[in-house]
């Protein structure tokens, strides 16, 4: 693979609608498929060369290697393991996925989605669980966002080991495969990117508030789609010759938007580490995503955060905070959050905190940088460690819980009741 170019063997048994599934991955009619077919198709923000070949002895040459079942079949997982180590025994480089065909014929189905998932959550393809997406003729685009994602990952491996890629054209490459994800709800490859290291560029913060809000706070779909009826589908102009696939309903179905994402776990935790945040958006601050949560933990350690919006103090579930690892030279003040606040564990490590040793909190813009936090009645846990504090830090005398208090690593700090 060289980044411009892609080459996916796609095989599966009689019926299970491989030409309806790569005329559908590549935008094409079905009379225009052929043994090997080639179409550029838009993936991580880039028009990509793919050749999709029908026959799985060609399987020495793919990079991508998919595999089809039919969920109207009730053997179709057991016929699923011969498929696949084929496929590992021919190209072991190869990407291999499963795509499970006909999730929109909902009476016919033999295969359960969990039964999908548990199977390919249990074959082995390296560090990585291999794929597992179904797909319909309804909704018409999830056969062309399972190819792009299964294509993405593989794409993605390649431009970032690829020792030709310069800087500049990595950080861009980057960039635009990131707001792709973004824009086309592509959980899956924003934290696979992530998971590589690279951090969601601040400027894309502003512009994607409500897709970031669901991908950091809520579980994504699967989720129920709108009632449908055969009269919904997109039809193909007359000079096709796509085949409709799908039973007759007699009643509006409801069918399960089965794209795949990042299930993140509800757990009112707000992870937001290590991204390179100069500034909290404020558009967070106002969304109903953020307001609408539960928040115990926030997580924003590893940024280059100046200041911490009172805001997130007055979160009235917050009861864990990370502040470690930023270049704050205060914290909030402002009398009542203390009273107002559930925060039992404070972390605010290696910043640069100082000018402690007046027995009261400072008030916003009060002095010498020093740290202001009203009386709090649940704090009991506060790391102090490697900041600047010349003193012993008096306001944590404001803390009547507070039972662990690291101020290791302060260039002189004088302990005194």
């Amino acid at each position: 693979m060289d980044g411009s170019r892609v080459t996916v063997v796609v095989h599966g048994g009689k019926e299970v609608g491989k030409t309806t599934f790569i005329a559908h991955s590549l935008e094409l009619y079905k009379s225009e498929v052929g043994p090997e077919t080639t179409a550029a198709v838009h993936i991580c923000g880039r028009d990509v060369a793919v050749t999709v070949i029908r026959n799985p002895e060609k399987l020495t040459s793919a990079h991508v290697a998919i595999v089809l079942i039919d969920l109207t079949v009730k053997d179709a997982l057991r016929e699923l393991p011969g498929s696949l180590e084929m496929a590992q025994r021919i190209n072991p480089r190869a990407v291999c996925a499963v795509v499970a065909t006909k999730a929109d014929l909902y009476r016919l189905r033999k295969v359960a989605t969990e039964d999908g998932v548990r199977f390919c959550e249990s074959w082995p393809q390296g560090s990585v669980p291999l794929p597992y997406y179904e797909t319909g003729l309804d909704p018409p685009d999830s056969i062309l966002f399972a190819f792009q994602e299964i294509l993405g990952r593989p794409l993605i491996d390649d431009f970032v080991q690829r020792k030709v890629t310069t800087e500049p054209e990595l950080s861009q490459f980057i960039n635009e495969s990131m707001e792709w994800c973004l824009e086309n709800g592509s959980a899956n490859l924003l934290s696979h990117l992530r998971s590589l290291g690279h951090s969601i560029p601040p400027s894309l913060f502003p512009k994607h508030t409500d897709v970031l809000s669901q991908y950091f706070f809520t579980q994504q779909p699967p989720t129920p789609i709108p009632e449908f009826t055969k009269n919904d589908l997109s039809v193909a102009p007359e000079s096709s010759n796509f085949e409709d696939t799908l039973d007759e309903p007699d009643e509006p179905l409801q069918v399960v938007d089965t794209r795949p994402t990042i299930l993140v776990s509800p757990t009112h935790h707000l992870p937001w580490s290590d991204l390179s945040l100069t500034v909290f958006p404020s558009e967070f601050l106002c969304s109903r995503t953020l307001s609408g949560l539960t928040l115990s933990h926030v997580d924003l350690s590893g940024n280059l955060l100046a200041e911490i919006p009172l805001e997130i103090f007055l979160l009235p579930c917050l009861t864990f905070l990370n502040v470690s690892r930023n270049c704050l030279r205060s914290l909030p003040a402002i009398d009542g959050w203390g009273r107002r606040s559930r925060l039992q564990i404070l972390d605010a490590s290696r910043n640069s905190l100082g000018g402690g040793g007046s027995p009261l909190p400072q008030r916003r813009g009060g002095g010498d940088g020093a740290v202001s936090v009203p009386c709090a009645g649940d704090v009991w846990n506060v790391d102090l460690s490697h900041n600047d504090f010349t003193g012993f830090p008096s306001w944590v005398t404001r803390f009547p819980s507070l039972r662990v208090l690291d101020l290791s690593g302060n260039p002189q700090v004088i302990m005194y009741a």
